[in-house]
């Protein structure tokens, strides 16, 4: 039950070494960041979650895709340059210009090179048009002729045959190994079907820029005149694109290694603090947090190398570290400002067994400097109770294997609870003889040991009794535990009220062992009489303390006993009896549900195989598979989520709070506001 003790270290030094010591806390593990703040509290802001360097990284990745400059092999791990004179505005406004400059200058050679490909276009036309003596001119001048400029599929001109008696003429000039270039002439009468006819023979009409006049060859010679030219400011547009990204293409990588830096790094810097000191005639900044003790040395060493920083560690009990002018860490103003010491966050430290089950305890809450770390006694009690109700030798091996793979897979830390989990499941499913629901597979073995039988016989009528019975018996020695484990972190703190008169203190477990005992006894066979003297001691004094718990806690205070009233409080503490009373009986039922679940997997495996009795050969095979992995998922699952259940309601509630300040170390926070 180790809660690790952390050290208060303040790293301060000049701004011009500010990225350096970034770039090493990045990647610190066991550095727990405290956020800064002035210490009258008027220019703090809790940082906002929005990255103000997101939006300009998306700018410069943009404008280097843009821009053809390749930024697959930059490094971010440094910024290109110092980033203190860094100007934010300045940097949005040259990304903007230059994307809005580089943008015009490709529109318009885009804009010149589509005309150069819609004349090289129209003069490859012209050239199957060579052959044509007249001037479009005068073509298109016809009051009554209409004329159509286009090509015909070579496979479709022995067709036109078929329309000589038609009213439209085609006159074929040039042709290529697919296509015919011809024109057709018809008057505007018959133009719509003309136009019909030739559409059916697949004609592709071309049509001749207004800008073309005179004959093809004058039109040609004049296209290759405006060609020249054009080619020409093409290659000078080019020229000024190729300008642009040279020049600047050293700028933007520097931007953009810099902005990323600042863009990554950002989680850390919100936790940092400056000041400007007059003697010293600098800026300066400051990074305030927890390390574990024993990391002390390796914190200080750390930052050696990096000129004008200092490393400052308390090694004193007042929790007081060199800072700045004028700021503070915000637990500390939070601390002076109610009246309340701040409380250093939280490092569980376990050993390999225990290690996976911290998951469980900071789902409920990490504990605080003034309790103890549950989290072996939830490895040990949650591992007994998952193997107890889900006791199986086939299919313990089968969840424990899942659950190395899942942790080897994943990384994961459930992964390797599923593989403590199958290990006692396959423990306890040798004290229930049961192999993959088989009752009876490990009658041999007990034979060979000796045994007339095997220990426990789950599908016995006699043991179902028994079975609930251990189970409501292993209920209150938890909870019998529970309480124990209240009392020792009450008279730690010299918390008298909560350790000597609460329900789950001393009043409390005498309380209800007495109870337990004068119903429980018997049962058992043991001789036991509530007399007297254990009425009055063992349950009127004990229920009298608990009655009386907070008049009484205050008297060991050397308060006033009824600081709000005697009748308001006793009328709250006659129904918080009735309560009390309830819970008992409520909690200790409630470990009736590990017996039920033992009879609960034999019952499931006897439908199962009731399923597959009605099956022969390969039918009977897969039904007794598929029910057991149904078993595995669907009870594995259920019983997993009560025992947990059983540690919340039942045993936490009864010694734990877990409202402490979990130790965050400042690589996770780069991560997650890397990954958002």
């Amino acid at each position: 039950m180790a809660i690790q003790k952390t050290t208060l270290v303040s790293l301060i030094g000049r701004l011009e070494s500010l990225d350096d010591v970034v770039l090493k806390l990045s990647t610190l593990d066991y550095f727990h960041p405290e956020k800064i703040t002035t210490k009258d509290g008027t220019s703090f802001k809790e940082a906002s979650g929005e990255n103000p360097y997101s939006e300009p990284l998306d700018d410069v990745r943009s404008v280097c895709a843009m821009a053809g400059i390749d930024l697959s092999g930059i490094r971010s791990d440094r910024p290109a340059t110092n980033t203190h004179d860094f100007d934010l505005e300045a940097a949005k406004t040259y990304i903007r210009s230059y994307k809005d400059t580089y943008k015009k200058a490709v529109a318009l050679r885009d804009k010149v090179q589509q005309n150069v490909q819609d004349h090289q276009m129209s003069k490859s036309h012209l050239e199957m048009l060579h052959s044509l003596n007249t001037s479009f001119d005068e073509l298109f001048s016809s009051k009554f002729l209409k004329v159509r400029f286009g090509k015909l599929p070579l496979d479709s001109m022995p067709k036109l045959a078929h329309y000589d008696d038609r009213l439209f003429f085609v006159f074929p000039f040039a042709h290529d190994k697919a296509y015919q270039w011809c024109l057709y002439l018809t008057d505007e009468r018959h133009s719509a079907e003309a136009d019909s006819i030739m559409d059916a023979l697949f004609f592709e009409r071309v049509r001749i820029p207004d800008y073309l006049h005179g004959s093809p060859d004058d039109a040609a010679a004049y296209l290759e005149d405006i060609l020249k030219k054009e080619t020409a400011q093409l290659q000078s547009c080019q020229q000024k694109i190729d300008g642009m990204r040279s020049e600047n293409q050293q700028k933007l990588t520097d931007l953009y290694k810099t902005v990323k830096f600042l863009s990554e790094t950002y989680s850390v810097r919100r936790y940092v603090g400056t000041s400007y000191d007059k003697f010293a005639l600098g800026e300066y900044f400051e990074f305030v947090g927890y390390v574990p003790k024993d990391r002390e040395s390796d914190f200080e060493s750390l930052f050696g190398d990096i000129k004008d920083v200092t490393v400052s560690v308390d090694r004193g009990d007042d929790g007081a570290v060199p800072m700045l002018p004028g700021l503070i860490t915000v637990s500390s103003k939070r601390a002076h400002d109610t009246g309340v010491r701040a409380e250093r966050p939280t490092k569980l430290k376990n050993g390999w067994f225990s290690r996976p089950f911290e998951m469980y305890v900071e789902m409920y809450g990490v504990p605080s400097h003034s309790e103890i770390d549950p989290t072996p006694f939830v490895a040990v009690t949650y591992t007994l109770l998952f193997g107890i109700m889900f006791g199986d030798v086939g299919q313990g091996v089968v969840v424990a294997i899942l659950g190395y793979l899942f942790a080897k897979w994943k990384k994961s830390r459930l992964g390797e609870i599923i593989m403590r989990m199958g290990i006692c499941s396959t423990l306890f499913g040798f004290v229930y003889g049961s192999v993959f629901g088989f009752e009876h597979a490990l009658d041999g073995l007990y034979h060979a040991l000796g045994f007339a039988e095997k220990p426990v016989e789950v599908m016995n009528a006699a043991t179902i009794n028994v079975l609930l019975v251990v189970a409501v018996a292993i209920g209150v020695v938890l909870i019998l535990g529970s309480m124990l484990l209240n009392i020792y972190i009450g008279l730690k703190n010299r918390d008298y009220t909560k350790a000597l008169f609460s329900q789950n203190g001393v009043a409390g477990f005498v309380l209800y062992a007495t109870v337990i005992a004068a119903i429980g006894l018997p049962i058992l066979g043991v001789s036991f009489s509530l007399n007297a003297p254990i009425i009055l001691l063992c349950l009127v004094v004990p229920g009298f303390c608990i009655f009386l718990k907070e008049p009484l806690g205050h008297l060991c205070q050397k308060t006033k006993a009824f600081p709000e009233g005697v009748g308001g409080y006793i009328l709250e503490s006659i129904f918080e009896m009735l309560e009390i009373a309830i819970s008992f009986v409520a909690n200790t039922m409630s470990f009736l549900r590990v017996g039920g679940f033992i009879l609960s997997h034999a019952g499931m495996m006897s439908v199962v195989f009731t399923l597959a009795g009605m099956f022969t050969g390969a039918g009977n095979i897969i039904v007794t598979i598929v029910g057991n992995l149904f078993v595995i998922g669907l009870e594995g699952l259920i019983v997993g989520i009560q025992v947990l259940r059983l540690e919340f309601y039942e045993m936490f509630g009864r010694y734990y709070s877990g409202d402490g300040v979990p130790f965050t170390p400042i690589s996770a926070i780069v991560h997650e506001n890397a990954a958002a």
